[in-house]
């Protein structure tokens, strides 16, 4: 499944369904999910994890209005991390603090030097990591459920992932939770691995979100 199925376009290629020859009212929950973005952009931002429900149809709708936007367009390619889930018709937009993205740029930091004792080898392995690229926080599309007989998409940002240049999808994802993330961290898995077909072999988990027990949690 992993291999054949197309993925749908999206606000950065094309939309979901052909933009209709006259402007109609987007609904409300589009046109939330709309000022969230513009608020984004605004630096109004004050929590972590902002989830929105979100029809199927409605997301199609807000990609298709972000289409029409290129200053918005841009900003949410760029800077926003979002996730869109067709099975619970949610999308999560996430607000990492500064230091989740440090912790996080140190842990990749070091995988990256660990693998470069890996090249530095002779034989499969090295070939093998030779290979390997870091993602940081590229888009991907997961099959997710049929619906009319067409295959339908989650859009997943994760923290941070490692990529075969001959894999469709990472093989290792690295996720840094907080609170309401480290809820969902689980089902995330599921859909990682499970809807992909194994092509994602690994998700790491990382809990660093303590809040005053001084324990951080370490997942795989």
């Amino acid at each position: 499944m992993a291999t054949e199925i197309t993925p749908p376009g999206s606000f950065l290629e094309a939309p979901l369904t052909p933009p209709p020859t006259e402007e109609k009212t987007s609904s409300r929950s589009t046109q939330r999910a709309l000022n969230y973005f513009k608020l984004h952009r605004a630096g109004y931002r004050p929590q972590y994890w902002w989830q929105h429900r979100l029809k199927l149809a409605d997301y199609t709708e807000t990609l298709r209005v972000l289409d029409s936007d290129q200053s918005l367009r841009e900003y949410v390619r760029d800077k926003v991390r979002y996730d869109y889930d067709p099975y619970s018709s949610s999308l999560s937009i996430r607000m990492p603090s500064p230091v989740h993205d440090v912790f996080c740029a140190k842990i990749v930091e070091e995988i990256l030097r660990q693998l470069q004792h890996f090249q530095q080898r002779d034989g499969a392995s090295s070939e093998f990591v030779n290979e390997v690229t870091h993602l940081t926080t590229s888009r991907i599309l997961i099959p997710d459920i049929i619906r009319d007989g067409k295959p339908t998409y989650s859009q997943r940002e994760p923290d941070a992932s490692f990529k075969h240049r001959r894999a469709r999808y990472p093989g290792v994802i690295i996720e840094v939770c907080y609170s309401q993330k480290s809820q969902r961290v689980s089902h995330l898995a599921d859909e990682y691995i499970l809807n992909t077909d194994r092509s994602v072999n690994v998700v790491i988990a990382l809990d660093i979100d303590y809040r005053g027990s001084r324990k951080a949690t370490f997942t795989v």
